[in-house]
């Protein structure tokens, strides 16, 4: 009977890495549909007034994409373009949790 010796959180035998790596796209991408939640709960209680605005379009750099959205406001079409926006925000800050997962591991904790 062998007995199984724990490695710490990388167990699995994937190797730290691999988890130090999922770890940060998993949050990196949850951070990504922070900005587009707050917009819509600030919208739904009063509006947004131009200073969240101007916070909130830099935090959510793909809500450019909602402008082709004017005029069809509530229609499939409006809701699929939604979604390639909210997930390309949520692509795009993958891609710079990766780029900052990669200069942390390379530079040291």
């Amino acid at each position: 009977m062998t007995e199984r010796v724990d490695r710490g959180p990388a167990s699995d035998g994937t190797g730290g890495a691999k988890t130090g790596l999922r770890r940060w796209l998993v949050w990196s991408a949850l951070l990504g549909a922070v900005a587009p939640a707050i917009w819509f709960m600030l919208f739904a209680l009063d509006g947004l007034s131009y200073g969240p605005y101007v916070i909130l379009t830099r935090l959510w750099p793909s809500s450019i994409l909602l402008l082709s959205t004017a005029g069809s406001e509530h229609t499939w079409q409006a809701y699929k373009i939604l979604s390639v926006a909210i997930v390309s925000n949520m692509a795009l800050y993958s891609l710079v949790g990766v780029l900052a997962w990669s200069i942390r591991r390379r530079f040291g904790h």
